[in-house]
């Protein structure tokens, strides 16, 4: 369910935050704590329950699935629509399921941390083993308070390698090149120090995925640099949520 905190107001913007592999409302508590005042809600995948199936859902069926929750409850009269990682192919779908529901409703999209999809290696040539996947997502270090939760470790592992299985799977689809373009500014993220996204022609193809302007910043930091840098990332969002009767007379 996407809540937003606090409730947006009948008009105006509101910040929907689409986290990575291994992502969690804690984990992005940096950016919102920083984004207080502003209605901001994350998109987050809960883990798998014991005994659930492990069937990884795909990326464009995430996509629908919030542009669902999206259409048919309460949604801010505008969303500034962020993906971190894995997200960032979520949020561009979700941006493509809203376009015929919701016409106009995405002021912009912010994709962080990661390449545009027809540009993405597979992740299978690393391999899915236990041990890639832990530093891929953590670092190589177990996360906080799994250290004595071996079954909920493993769900977790399995959940994030059918996680990459599945940016795989997208990103095929994309090759050679993208589909039919947005039509909504679109603002690209990424870190000094962030070998997921390095800065370059491959970074840059994000601009075919736009017929508007396509804007670059670039950060300090690593890979979860819109969480550890989350005082500027959020002031980037607050210039991209200021209402637009407020900009048309400034």
């Amino acid at each position: 369910m996407i809540r937003f905190h606090p409730a947006p107001p009948a008009q105006g913007a509101a910040v929907l935050l689409i986290p990575g592999i291994g992502g969690t409302a804690r984990s992005a508590r940096p950016l919102t704590r920083a984004l207080a005042g502003l209605p901001t809600a994350v998109a987050v995948r809960r883990p798998v329950a014991a005994g659930e199936s492990g069937e990884t859902p795909s990326i464009p069926a995430r996509a629908r699935a919030l542009a669902r929750q999206l259409a048919d409850g309460p949604c801010p009269e505008e969303l500034v629509v962020v993906g971190h990682s894995l997200g960032a192919y979520v949020a561009l779908e979700l941006v493509r399921e809203l376009a015929p529901l919701r016409p106009g409703a995405v002021r912009a999209l912010v994709v962080a941390g990661q390449l545009p999809p027809h540009r993405q290696p597979r992740h299978a040539d690393d391999g899915f083993a236990d041990e890639t996947l832990l530093r891929k997502v953590t670092g190589g270090a177990l996360p906080e308070g799994l250290a004595g939760e071996p079954e909920l470790l493993c769900r977790l592992v399995d959940q994030w390698r059918g996680d990459y299985r599945a940016i795989d799977s997208y990103t095929a689809a994309e090759v050679p090149s993208p589909r039919a373009r947005l039509a909504l500014p679109l603002h690209v993220w990424s870190a000094t120090g962030d070998p997921a996204a390095p800065s370059g022609a491959a970074l840059d193809a994000w601009r075919e995925y736009t017929s508007a302007p396509t804007a670059f910043a670039v950060f300090e930091g690593g890979h979860d640099f819109p969480f550890t840098r989350a005082e500027s990332a959020a002031a980037r969002l607050r210039r991209l949520a200021v209402p637009r009767a407020e900009v048309l007379h400034a």
